[in-house]
């Protein structure tokens, strides 16, 4: 926009997302593309990240309950053996 206005330059300018700057007086408005407007896609995509976050918390604390599970359950395999052992 700042170009389109600018003393020196004084010419027609469209933005990538289709709005027009006319030095001349007239500005419209580019079609918005499909899927709404930036900011609530933002905030979409803030709420998105923040899931993923607590899921990802949630999948490192069930592999570590998976750990402790597998080293009690080696550990007691380990002691049933020694128990068996000993009584021959």
């Amino acid at each position: 926009m700042r170009v389109a206005f600018d003393r020196g330059v004084q010419t027609r300018c469209v933005t990538l997302d289709g709005d027009d700057f006319n030095p001349g007086g007239t500005l419209t408005g580019g079609s918005r593309a499909a899927g709404g407007s930036l900011l609530a896609r933002l905030a979409e995509r803030t709420a998105e990240e923040a899931v993923l976050a607590s899921h990802r918390a949630a999948l490192e604390a069930a592999k570590k309950a998976l750990r402790d599970m597998a080293a009690a359950a080696k550990q007691h395999a380990t002691c049933a053996l020694c128990g068996l052992l000993s009584i021959y």
